[in-house]
């Protein structure tokens, strides 16, 4: 893959130009390593609050719902009011239930 197969960032409304600028110039290997440490704290941050909000989840079930989380969850049930936070709210399947 060549530099110039790369899309311009700063053409992503979402992505502030300077932010832009600044992933531009890192090599490959060092977005790669930051997408990873960001994956890692976002997975970290969910397993803490979901674990805060759910203390009688085992780590088995914890570990489940927030693989769930990521896999199946949408943005908006981060910013919605609690009761979307909860696996019914959420749509989600029971782990215990069979397909």
């Amino acid at each position: 893959m060549s530099e110039d197969s790369i899309p311009d960032m700063s053409q992503i409304s979402m992505v502030e130009p300077r932010v832009a600028e600044i992933l531009r110039r890192m090599s490959r290997m060092k977005r790669l390593r930051l997408s990873h440490e960001m994956w890692q704290l976002t997975r970290e941050r969910l397993t803490t609050f979901l674990r805060s909000h759910h203390p009688d989840w085992d780590e088995s079930e914890l570990q489940w719902r927030v693989a769930d989380w990521l896999l199946q969850g949408s943005l908006a049930a981060f910013v919605a009011p609690h009761p979307a936070l909860s696996p019914e709210g959420r749509g989600m399947r029971d782990p215990q239930e069979k397909e």
